[in-house]
């Protein structure tokens, strides 16, 4: 039997990976923060699924790799790799139809069966070598 904290962590990563984006923003607490090294303050609960949806229409076949699932207290700790296809536009990048793998590490605090915060850091170099924005 999974931990609560763990089956909220890993209901979010199936859910970017099935596109399901009703049951993500179910599994968000009302009071989300979503801390992405790309956005300069913390995003909400609707600005968060937005913004993961914006992702999978430039990346299809997303799927989360979890290398480790650490739970600690509140707060869920992962480790993996994602793979995906290149099939739409990203940062002025035409699709590639390239395949695209790169790491990860996510920090969920839960709260009320929630995800209440999060924190995500991502290779991006290696992502945009896989789709030809950068020499690699």
């Amino acid at each position: 039997m999974n931990n609560p904290v763990e089956t909220v962590a890993r209901g979010v990563f199936a859910a970017i990976d099935n596109s399901d984006w009703a049951g993500l923003t179910d599994l968000l607490h009302e009071n989300h923060q979503f801390h992405f090294p790309m956005e300069p303050e913390p995003l909400g609960k609707e600005a968060h699924a937005a913004l993961t949806e914006g992702f999978s229409r430039a990346f299809s076949a997303f799927t989360h790799h979890i290398d480790e699932l650490l739970v600690i207290g509140d707060k869920a700790v992962t480790r993996g790799t994602i793979t995906a296809r290149h099939t739409g536009a990203y940062q002025g990048v035409p699709a590639t139809n390239s395949p695209v793998r790169f790491s990860f590490i996510n920090i969920m605090r839960v709260a009320d069966g929630k995800n209440r915060e999060e924190w995500v850091e991502m290779n991006m170099v290696a992502l945009m070598q896989d789709i030809g924005a950068l020499p690699g």
